[in-house]
């Protein structure tokens, strides 16, 4: 099964190539395979938003989710970790008491 390009990802090609290369047609631009992969590179990071919405925003969507998530995650982590390591010195407290 093959697919293609979406009228989205050329939208994103050409806004990439528009950004990139400052020209108001990106079809009259020569690309090299380095320039090609570069904007390959720019369409799988983060799906190219910062070309499709002028700038760089990395709070958006799920990232926002993903990173309360993670902060929840290590906050959770932190507290066991602590709650082992109180647990374990009342254990050995208690057993040297005894």
């Amino acid at each position: 099964m093959s697919s293609t390009l979406g009228y989205g990802q050329r939208r994103l090609v050409n806004e990439i190539v528009k950004n990139t290369w400052k020209v108001q047609d990106p079809s009259t631009v020569k690309l090299s395979v380095n320039d090609f992969l570069y904007v390959l590179q720019e369409m799988q990071d983060q799906e190219g938003k910062k070309h499709l919405e002028g700038g760089r925003n990395i709070m958006r969507g799920h990232n926002v989710f993903r990173n309360f998530a993670q902060h929840l995650l290590y906050r959770n982590v932190a507290n066991y970790d602590s709650m082992v390591l109180l647990t374990v010195t009342r254990v050995l407290v208690r057993a040297v008491l005894q």
